[in-house]
């Protein structure tokens, strides 16, 4: 009975062995720059063309959660729609509610010729979201046409003509996608107003982020950017108004043909970048007043260079050593400076008073040898052979430093030889 209890056990010991073994070594999800939730987007099923005109097309569209509200938007997910090469998979138009698009796929929009269909077109709307979804072989991966308050967020583009495209269109958030082999990754496009470009990772785009034809303001921040012609750039960006202008930050740029270019963009900030390894780290060309501060330029064959432009203020950070130089020099200086005033004066007036005292005693002195010489001289003129007098002459003499008197004195008056 005992054998054979225990041999019952057997399986039981079996199982949560093979457990713990599976949690331990369960494959871990990767954490890249940027984090994105490509991984978590579960598998979609087909369905037609969606073709929403106005709110109340949303409304009446039978495959979603929520009631439209800020509180309880509308959430359609779990679709994939494949355009067969026939044109536009999505369409939004005239819409403001609150709309969650999440975990589609969207597919094969791109149609040979001079046309352009797109994964997503979002014209004139308000509050859309699209979020957790993928977009493969469209000619734009998600369009946006004159819409605000709209958020494109943790999804992946790959094989489009663009990833992400906003025209005139403001407060868009545009973050922590994953563009991977497009043409174009994300393009900030004419007139966009107030849209923020963030937490991006590009790889091997043509062109990694494209801003083009005129802003008010707009923020391109820590996004990472390698292997493209272009890591980011900004073409015809002309600045009208003094909060007019494009803020490139904290961005790592690596490995790209030209980290950041500028053409005919004027008075924009790029600051607290990493340039690297790079062939041309910041090119320039008939852009004027942008300011460039406190970027890293690492192992770039050419790290800035700019043609036909002017008033570029480049900044270029100090390295430890210098700091510590320039530390050392600024505490020696002022140490200095501090001891001139403090020190110097004084010493220079004890001194001065030292030489005014010493003055003082040398008239005192001499007056005191001349009173005794006229004394000596009165004896001698009495009694020229007055060997004692003539002793104290001489030695009075010698303290006044008179030496060709004493010279003379000794011609005339010769000591006696004992």
């Amino acid at each position: 009975m005992g054998r054979t209890g225990k041999l019952k056990k057997l399986p039981v010991y079996t199982i949560l062995l093979s457990l713990v073994i599976f949690v331990i070594f369960i494959p871990k999800p990767n954490k890249s720059i940027n984090t994105f939730n490509v991984h978590q987007i579960q598998s979609s099923y087909d369905h037609p063309k969606i073709h929403f005109d106005n709110n109340a097309d949303v409304d009446n569209f039978l495959n979603k959660t929520g009631s439209g509200t800020s509180e309880d938007p509308y959430v359609i997910c779990d679709l994939e729609i494949d355009a067969k090469s026939m044109g536009n998979p999505m369409i939004i138009l005239n819409v403001d509610r609150h709309l969650i698009l999440k975990n589609l796929t969207i597919r094969n929009s791109q149609i040979d010729g001079p046309w352009n269909y797109f994964g997503i077109e979002i014209e004139n709307c308000r509050n859309i979201e699209v979020i957790e979804s993928s977009f493969f072989n469209n000619s734009w991966g998600v369009a946006l046409y004159d819409s605000t308050n709209c958020t494109i967020s943790h999804n992946y583009f790959s094989d489009n003509y663009i990833g992400v495209i906003a025209h005139l269109s403001q407060n868009i958030n545009v973050s922590y996608n994953l563009c991977y082999d497009n043409e174009i990754g994300l393009h900030p496009s004419p007139a966009f107003t107030t849209n923020y470009w963030f937490n991006n990772t590009l790889i091997e785009n043509r062109y990694g982020i494209c801003l083009d034809g005129g802003a008010q303001y707009a923020e391109v921040k820590k996004n990472y950017v390698k292997g493209s012609i272009v890591g980011i750039s900004a073409h015809d960006l002309p600045q009208f108004a003094f909060d007019d202008y494009i803020l490139i930050e904290e961005n790592i740029i690596h490995g790209n043909q030209i980290g950041i270019e500028f053409a005919q963009t004027d008075k924009n900030i790029v600051r607290r970048n990493v340039i690297s390894n790079n062939n041309v780290g910041i090119r320039l060309e008939e852009s004027s007043d942008n300011t460039f501060s406190r970027n890293k330029f690492i192992n770039n064959v050419i790290s800035y260079i700019e043609f036909n432009s002017h008033g570029n203020g480049l900044i270029v950070p100090l390295s430890w050593q210098a700091i510590v130089l320039w530390s050392f020099l600024g505490v020696f200086g002022i140490s200095s400076i501090i001891l001139s005033v403090l020190y110097i004066p004084k010493r220079i007036k004890r001194v001065k008073t030292n030489k005014t005292l010493e003055l003082g005693e040398l008239l005192r002195s001499e007056k005191k040898y001349n009173d005794a010489l006229a004394l000596y001289d009165k004896i001698l003129t009495k009694d020229p052979s007055n060997e004692p007098a003539l002793n104290k002459k001489i030695a009075i003499l010698y303290e006044l430093k008179r030496y060709e008197d004493i010279s003379e004195l000794l011609k005339g008056n010769p000591p006696k030889q004992e």
